[in-house]
């Protein structure tokens, strides 16, 4: 498992569902990930944000890891925008 160091966040970012809800299935290139997340592991140096949130970060911030076979956005919590409620 990786375990963010400092001010980093490690985020579960959701992708688009492939397909609308009215049933049009969307080509591979048009799907795309979104810009929110969970917040699955903080750093120590995390002051404001925790484990389990859902927030909205900066599109191109960060750094795709991969840690059990799943893809992760390591993100500095500084380019964490909002949370969402």
């Amino acid at each position: 498992m990786i375990q963010p160091n400092w001010d980093l966040v490690k985020i579960d970012v959701e992708a688009l569902p492939e397909q609308t809800s009215g049933g049009i299935i969307l080509p591979q290139d048009a799907q795309k990930l979104l810009d929110e997340g969970q917040i699955v592991a903080i750093g120590p140096d995390v002051a404001r944000h925790a484990v389990g949130q859902r927030v909205v970060f900066a599109r191109y911030a960060g750094s795709w890891v991969k840690d059990g076979g799943k893809d992760y956005l390591l993100i500095e919590e500084r380019d964490l925008r909002a949370v969402v409620s």
